[in-house]
């Protein structure tokens, strides 16, 4: 047969039956677009991703998270261990393939207030060190960052993201401002000096808390003695080479 009298016979079959016709081709068009939207959504999805892990420091980290406690038979036993900045120093030194590792404490929905009236309810306390902004691929809008004698020293010093240091001061800047900090309502606000302002980060899918731009950073010294009384270190990010 004839590549004519093919083609011929196939269009004659479909004009015949137009309507199983119209929904072979329908079927078809709907299967292809799925795969399509499917890869789309994939790849969009692997970005989000990326971008996230980005704004943590990047993808090659683990992070370990104390545990205070474990069940057994129904029954919660304390643990002893803790991590420390001792063991941070340590991991650092002993491990070379290890770029960084990062102690973190933190609390979300902290309530700040300024001089100023201004007042936020939701920012995020990070107690961390000097490294923080260079592991967390962070940059400084305005001022510096925290020093290796704020954490020596427990300084009541702090570095506001962006979001927070707008609402606590609007349009003034914050640098060498005081702001008001209250891990929890019973507690007397303790008097942080600002000495920095990060730039702009981001809101974050892969935590909790959400947007970066709401934290507030002081040295992990002064979270753990005159914030909250934690001596030990709740997280601790590994950050090392591909």
């Amino acid at each position: 047969m004839k590549f004519y009298d093919v083609l011929t016979s196939g269009v004659v079959n479909i004009y015949q039956s137009k309507l199983r016709a119209s929904l072979s081709i329908l079927g078809i068009l709907i299967g292809i677009t799925s795969v399509l939207c499917m890869i789309a959504i994939g790849e969009g999805a692997e970005k989000i991703i990326a971008d996230d892990l980005e704004r943590l420091g990047g993808a090659n980290h683990v992070r370990f998270s104390t545990r205070t406690a474990t069940y057994r038979y129904g029954r919660r036993h304390a643990t002893t261990e803790r991590y420390t900045l001792a063991d941070a120093s340590a991991i650092e030194a002993e491990c070379a393939d290890v770029t960084g590792a990062l102690p973190r404490n933190w609390r979300s929905r902290i309530l700040v207030t300024s001089h100023k009236g201004g007042e936020t309810r939701h920012a995020t306390l990070e107690g961390t060190t000097a490294d923080y902004a260079l592991l967390m691929h962070w940059k400084l809008r305005d001022g510096r960052f925290l020093s290796e004698n704020d954490i020596d020293n427990a300084t009541q010093t702090c570095v506001l993201g962006t979001n927070v240091a707008i609402e606590l001061f609007g349009d003034t800047s914050p640098l060498g401002q005081e702001v008001k900090i209250r891990y929890h309502w019973r507690q007397i606000p303790i008097r942080m000096r600002v000495v920095g302002v990060m730039s702009p980060k981001g809101r974050n899918f892969s935590i909790t808390w959400g947007n970066l731009d709401d934290a507030i950073c002081i040295p992990l010294t002064t979270y753990q003695q005159r914030i909250t009384g934690i001596r030990y270190v709740e997280r601790l990010n590994i950050l090392a080479h591909v």
